[in-house]
């Protein structure tokens, strides 16, 4: 039986935001976040990258200031590792098997 993918109509909102100039992690009210905070399975948004543009973007995937957090690691001294993809895990997923590689 073929996987076919299934692509929702709505998607999940930002969760994270991280300014490079100032390297803090904010929630999305604007309160700084701790690195055991941030959690996988969630959308982050680098901003500073880009001067601010009134651009919209049909998806999280196609805005180049939009990742999706696929794990996170907390290491010592408090340093934050965030691997993260452009799209959905599921869509992630799939890209990667389709292009021969193991979860």
């Amino acid at each position: 039986m073929p996987l076919n993918a299934a692509v929702s109509g709505k998607s999940r909102a930002i969760e994270y935001f991280y300014d490079i100039y100032s390297g803090v992690i904010l929630d999305a009210r604007g309160h700084p976040v701790s690195p055991w905070e941030v959690k996988a399975n969630r959308w982050i948004k680098v901003t500073g990258v880009f001067p601010p543009t009134s651009t919209k973007y049909d998806s999280f995937g196609e805005d180049p200031e939009v990742a999706y957090i696929e794990s996170v690691k907390v290491r010592r001294g408090g340093d934050l590792q965030i691997k993260t993809s452009k799209g959905d895990l599921g869509e992630v997923i799939l890209a990667r098997a389709a292009g021969g590689a193991t979860a």
